[in-house]
């Protein structure tokens, strides 16, 4: 008898505290935090004397009032959307607030998610009509200099993260203006980036920055009409740069073969178009052949003589001429190779295949 009081006066607690956690939830504000609560009412341990029928009926109230505490926050998010202007900076705020709404609101249980969605979608698209009107008009703002060049690929990254994150006409329409005023800004700017990679140093450092600064100017679609003329630029300056770097570690090298330091930076042509006598002899010296002398044609004369040692301790005399082998530079160019029992004539394309065997690049 004792233990069904027990029993009985345990069930009318749980009744109790079930009936005292209705009226509290149709009190409770919609917010995140009372959602919880309601989860954690539901689990109360007293609830193990209710009748198993009751208490699953009570789990199913208070989950039904969690979900219309989370479709009134949800539905009172849906209404602010319409909050945000119709401009480019509305746009960005609809889209942080969207962002920073779904991870506040991440696991919430609500009827009207796919209504919440919709709605975003359809203000977003509303939004980005106009925003793309104010994006295509401060492309105006920008100078046609390498300055105004550098503040266009910010400004498209930019968009990227806002306008190009609605693919929808608003985007195409700016995207499309966005590559005619890139085209004619490119073109005026393109002396400007020539001048700026020019002063770079023949350095390392310099190299990477080098190597990175096209792909910064031009990392988002749409790319210049004139990009490959970039390219070419930035091809041509790393070749004079990695020669500059190499011109460094090859002059320490020819302190100790005696090879005048006025001569050294004479202009040369290679097997792969104009280097400098100096490093010439340093990429024979490292296959083999050995710098002897070197004479200028002097004031009245018009051949060089270079003197080096083959691989089998030979002397070879390597006549050279001063042309005019690139429009516009003349440099050095073999036209006869001599040892002491013959000599060989050598046409340009012949030197150049000479130079190629001597460089260890062929043969």
């Amino acid at each position: 008898m004792a233990y069904q009081k027990k029993l009985y006066a345990e069930f009318s607690k749980a009744r109790s505290i079930k009936n005292n956690q209705i009226k509290k939830a149709k009190k409770m504000q919609a917010t995140k935090a009372n959602i919880q609560k309601l989860a954690v009412m539901a689990r109360n341990p007293q609830f193990v004397y209710l009748r198993s029928r009751e208490k699953k009926n009570h789990e199913i109230t208070l989950k039904n009032y969690g979900i219309k505490l989370a479709d009134k926050i949800v539905g009172d998010a849906i209404k602010k959307f319409n909050s945000f202007p119709a401009t480019l900076d509305g746009l960005k705020r609809l889209q942080a607030y969207y962002k920073k709404l779904t991870n506040d609101l991440r696991g919430l249980k609500s009827s009207k998610w796919v209504t919440f969605n919709q709605a975003y979608k359809g203000r977003l698209l509303a939004l980005a009509g106009k925003a793309a009107d104010d994006a295509i008009a401060s492309l105006k703002k920008f100078p046609a200099t390498l300055a105004g060049l550098k503040q266009m690929a910010a400004f498209l990254q930019k968009m990227q993260g806002s306008l190009g994150q609605v693919r929808g006409t608003g985007w195409y329409k700016f995207e499309k203006a966005y590559g005619l005023a890139l085209n004619n800004i490119a073109i005026k700017a393109l002396d400007g980036y020539k001048k700026e990679i020019s002063a770079l140093p023949a350095t390392v450092a310099g190299l990477k920055q080098l190597q990175t600064s096209g792909g910064n100017l031009f990392r988002f679609r749409p790319a210049p009409s004139n990009l490959k003329e970039y390219q070419d630029a930035a091809k041509d300056r790393i070749k004079e740069m990695k020669q500059g770097i190499r011109k460094i570690a090859c002059y320490k090298e020819l302190d100790s073969v005696g090879l005048d330091k006025k001569a050294r930076d004479v202009a040369l042509l290679g097997y792969n178009g104009e280097t400098t006598l100096g490093l010439f002899v340093c990429a024979i010296s490292k296959h083999g052949y050995k710098f002897q002398d070197y004479k200028s044609a002097g004031w009245l004369g018009s051949t060089y003589t270079l003197g080096i040692l083959n691989r089998r301790g030979i002397t070879l005399t390597i006549e050279m001429k001063k042309v005019e082998a690139v429009k516009g530079r003349e440099m050095l160019v073999g036209v006869k190779v001599k040892d002491a029992t013959s000599e060989t004539e050598m046409t340009l394309t012949g030197w150049q295949d000479y130079a190629l065997k001597l460089s260890g690049k062929n043969g």
